[in-house]
């Protein structure tokens, strides 16, 4: 994000509202996806779950919630702008 502030040529834009529930998604978004790696590694940790696909946390609701956070992020950065 501050690469592409930096890069534009624009005018400087005041922040608006919108720009604000932006980077609330992404930092949603972020805190999503790592709370899904986190899970995982703490699943794949014990030797009991070898072989074994995760169905607890987030990854109950969804196969990918890592790439749901990672998909959200770029979203998020692409309403930003």
């Amino acid at each position: 994000m501050p690469v592409l502030i930096i890069n534009s040529n624009q005018d400087i834009v005041p922040l608006n509202t919108f720009d604000v529930l932006a980077w609330a998604l992404w930092i949603f978004a972020f805190l999503f996806e790592t709370l899904a790696d986190a899970q995982k590694f703490v699943f794949n940790s014990n030797p009991a779950n070898k072989n074994k696909f995760i169905t607890t946390g987030l990854w109950k609701y969804s196969r990918h919630p890592n790439y749901f956070g990672e998909i959200l992020m770029w979203i998020a950065i692409c309403l930003s702008t």
